[in-house]
Formats: C-alpha cells, sequence, structure tokens
C-alpha cells in the first residue's frame, strides 16, 4: 500500500503540478519539494538557463543524480512530503502517486500567460519539443515508457476546468 506521507504529483507542463503542489504542501503541513526548482537551482549554479541544462547530452549524469539521488533522498526524511517531480512515480514507489491531465490547448495557453507570452502556439510547440526530448532522455537513461500508463498511479486527475484550489480540494480529499 502507498505510503501517503510521500505523495508524488506527475503531470504534462502547464497541468498545475506547481500552483496545486503548494496549495496542497500549505493545506496539509507537508513539505513541498519541486524537482524544477532542484534543476534551476543546479542550472545557476553552472551559469546556465535550466533549457540550456536540459539539452546538454552531457549533462545525463547530473539528470540522473537528481532523479535517483537527490529527489529520493529529500523526500524520505521521516516527515511528510509533496514532491513535484515527472519521474516521483518511478524513483519513488512507495509514494502515494498523482497524476494531473490538463487538455493541450488550455495548459498551453496557461503557460503562455504564466510566461507573459501572447503567441500560444509557439508556447505549445516548444512545450511538445520540451516535452519528445524528455521522453527520449527517460527512455534512454532509466529505459521507461514515458509517459506512464494511468494505471500507474492512485489518483488521476484532469485539470482542464479546475481552479488549483478545486484541483488541490480533491487531493487533499484523498490524502486525509
Amino acid at each position: 500500500m502507498a505510503r501517503k506521507n510521500i505523495v508524488t504529483l506527475f503531470g504534462v507542463c502547464g497541468a498545475g503540478k506547481g500552483d496545486i503542489g503548494k496549495i496542497v504542501s500549505a493545506r496539509s503541513n507537508r513539505e513541498f519539494i519541486s524537482a524544477g526548482d532542484i534543476q534551476r537551482e543546479h542550472a545557476a549554479l553552472r551559469s546556465v538557463t535550466i533549457e540550456a541544462q536540459a539539452g546538454e547530452s552531457a549533462d545525463l549524469e547530473h539528470d540522473y543524480r537528481v532523479d535517483r539521488e537527490i529527489i529520493p533522498r529529500r523526500c524520505r526524511v521521516g516527515k511528510p512530503v509533496l514532491c513535484d517531480a515527472r519521474l516521483g512515480w518511478y524513483f519513488l514507489p512507495e509514494s502515494y502517486k498523482i497524476c494531473l491531465w490538463c487538455d493541450d490547448l488550455v495548459r498551453f495557453a496557461r503557460l503562455a500567460k504564466r510566461e507573459g507570452v501572447t503567441d500560444v502556439d509557439k508556447v505549445g510547440g516548444l512545450v511538445l519539443g520540451r516535452e519528445r526530448d524528455d521522453r527520449r532522455r527517460f527512455e534512454r537513461l532509466y529505459d521507461i515508457v514515458y509517459p506512464p500508463k494511468f494505471e500507474m498511479f492512485h489518483l488521476i486527475i484532469n485539470t482542464t476546468n479546475l481552479t488549483p484550489a478545486e484541483g488541490a480540494k480533491i487531493i487533499m480529499a484523498a490524502i486525509d
């Protein structure tokens, strides 16, 4: 049975992992751990953008270390955590796994708004390219099917028509 003191959020870009995760963390007294934040910290230390870091084939060792070592170590400290990581479901198999899903056009619009960009189609193309690259990298590094099948998760939420607060309420009901 999944341990609900470790909750992992998986979702496509723009599905609401960060916004919903922060609300759930605050309401449930959980530490919020974001793989994206960790990647950004490491990129800043190297004076590169996170996009450049993700595109560096020589930096696969860094990705591997973050995914396999840093995220699991930070999540297994004995206190309740919520982990926003695309591979949290894989590297924390004992976790309560939640999948956030969203219609492509809605998530591209959310991302464009967040980044202050008016060309939603351009954002969509960039996001799909990034997701394609992620899929290849994850399959190459870990020999896994990505994105994972829905049956890997304990809870699946379509956030297309939900506010972050509504998504958080569903998760709170499941983990309490």
